[in-house]
């Protein structure tokens, strides 16, 4: 990373306030349908190549992607991300 660039945490924290703000602007929705939403978002951002240069990532984001990537499928649909992280 470059000087002044930000770090992959502060990155997520704002992409997870996008998705908050897009998604349930007036926080008025079922907590799981807006948890599917970050969930879905969290795995596109972290599967999109150029997102971040980061080259750290918290034990949390590699433990998340480590059980996710030894999936049979590689879920990204909310409801099926929902599903994978209550089973995990």
């Amino acid at each position: 990373m470059k000087a002044g660039e930000n770090t992959l945490n502060s990155r997520m924290s704002l992409q997870i306030l996008k998705t908050l703000q897009r998604v349930d602007p007036k926080v008025e929705k079922q907590d799981r349908e807006v948890r599917g939403a970050v969930l879905e978002d969290y795995v596109k951002f972290m599967t999109t190549p150029g997102t971040h240069n980061d080259t750290y990532a918290e034990s949390f984001h590699r433990s998340f992607f480590k059980d996710w990537s030894e999936e049979k499928e590689k879920y990204t649909s909310a409801e099926d991300l929902l599903k994978f992280t209550d089973n995990r």
